[in-house]
């Protein structure tokens, strides 16, 4: 559908032809393999809105339970652990089918636009679900159970809470159940820190204490909490940039460069694809500072990713061999997205990402391989046009006005700090 493959009477057809049989509890097509989001980008005919359908199912539906009580015969209960692949299924749903926090402003969406008020429902049926929940992934015994990671399953509400939810919340039209359910995950989960960017609009916690959390999680060496708080820093980057919540006074986006400058093993993986979707998404913003340090680590990741043959230790690397093919794959998606920037703003092509295209190119591993891609002389029009519309400058002045207002606090600080020295010298 996405490439034209069908005339205009081709897609009426396949559309009438997909929804001649539809659920009854979603009223949504039947005997397709789809995921219900899918049917957002689908043909269908006028009589049907699928927007309309999948709002109404997502809000209605029995959220599914992970574990699950049952009784015996001679009345005994037992808990067992569903595998949680229902819910995952229905979280997935709602992340699929909703205009995410980090997603670009436009008037005109396939995807659903929810309320505050939708929102609001939505989180007082969410506690419900918890409340029957929360005891069973608290418990130990549960987690580290032979028939898989219960925990696990609190991933996919993280990233409902962060990516759809919390951002469309004020601090008026929070209830105490949503602030509960906030509470207890931070408690259980070390994911929470993902959507904690997202809870300082609505005062449910501050930016200090925020950044403060990500810097300690990003540090962290278990693997899921640095990822965790690397996708926690560029979720706040790119939702303020969309000017769905304040933007940052504190270095987010900086962090983000240094995981890659420094060459931090946990969550430089992570690091490395969120920077490529910023660098894909706003270009633009891209300070020449930044610009520099992402250069400088991706000519240490071109030696240090390379798989070289009869190398079992990888002598000069700190990266485990067998985290070479996703760290180089990561690797070269940044630097092909850096590349297509330099191709945007015709400037002259450093050397790095020259060095970067032949090794892509060439390279044995075919995820590296499938990372490379370039514009076309039409794709850079286009996307030059687009720079010049309305949000950009907005964004822009939103930039410089903080960049300004640390100048300034930097400022303040070390003439205190010049002050006290001076004073406690007797001058």
């Amino acid at each position: 559908m996405h490439h034209n493959l069908l005339n205009q009477d081709d897609t009426y057809k396949f559309g009438e032809c997909l929804w001649r049989r539809t659920e009854d509890e979603s009223g949504l097509p039947s005997d397709t393999y789809f995921f219900k989001s899918a049917f957002l980008q689908l043909p269908h005919p006028p009589e049907f809105d699928p927007k309309i359908l999948l709002k109404k199912y997502l809000l209605n539906k029995e959220i599914p339970l992970v574990f699950i009580k049952n009784i015996s015969p001679d009345g005994l209960s037992s808990t067992s652990f569903s595998g949680g692949d229902e819910f995952n299924i229905f979280m997935n749903e709602w992340i699929e089918s909703s205009v995410l926090a980090t997603n670009k402003i436009m008037s005109n969406y396939e995807r659903i636009d929810w309320t505050s008020h939708e929102v609001y429902i939505f989180l007082e049926k969410l506690f419900v679900w918890w409340k029957s929940q929360r005891e069973h992934f608290r418990s130990r015994t549960m987690v580290d159970g032979v028939f898989g990671n219960p925990r696990g399953n609190l991933v996919k509400l993280v990233s409902v809470l962060g990516q759809v939810l919390l951002h469309r919340t004020t601090k008026n039209h929070i209830s105490e159940n949503t602030m509960q359910l906030i509470q207890d995950l931070r408690d259980i989960s070390t994911d929470a820190v993902y959507f904690f960017p997202m809870c300082i609009h609505n005062k449910l916690m501050n930016e200090q204490e925020v950044y403060g959390q990500l810097l300690r999680a990003v540090n962290s060496s278990k693997e899921n909490e640095a990822n965790s708080a690397v996708a926690g820093l560029f979720i706040w980057y790119m939702a303020s940039i969309r000017r769905r919540i304040p933007f940052p006074n504190k270095p987010v986006f900086e962090c983000l460069v240094d995981i890659v400058y420094h060459k931090y093993n946990t969550g430089l993986s992570r690091s490395l694809k969120e920077l490529a979707h910023v660098v894909d998404e706003v270009p633009e913003l891209i300070d020449p500072e930044s610009l520099s340090r992402l250069l400088a680590g991706l000519h240490n990741l071109l030696y240090h990713t390379e798989l070289r043959p009869n190398n079992n230790s990888h002598i000069g690397s700190d990266i485990e061999i067998e985290d070479l093919p996703e760290m180089r794959s990561a690797a070269a998606q940044l630097a092909s997205a850096l590349y297509k920037r330099y191709q945007i703003y015709e400037e002259e092509m450093p050397e790095v990402l020259v060095s970067w295209k032949l090794a892509c190119v060439s390279d044995s591993l075919p995820e590296v391989r499938n990372m490379w891609s370039e514009l076309s002389k039409e794709d850079i029009t286009n996307i030059r046009s687009n720079l010049d519309n309305i949000e950009p400058i907005v964004i822009k002045n939103n930039v410089r006005r903080c960049i300004r207002r640390n100048k300034q606090k930097k400022f303040i600080k070390r003439r205190k700090k010049l002050r006290r020295g001076l004073y406690q010298d007797g001058l």
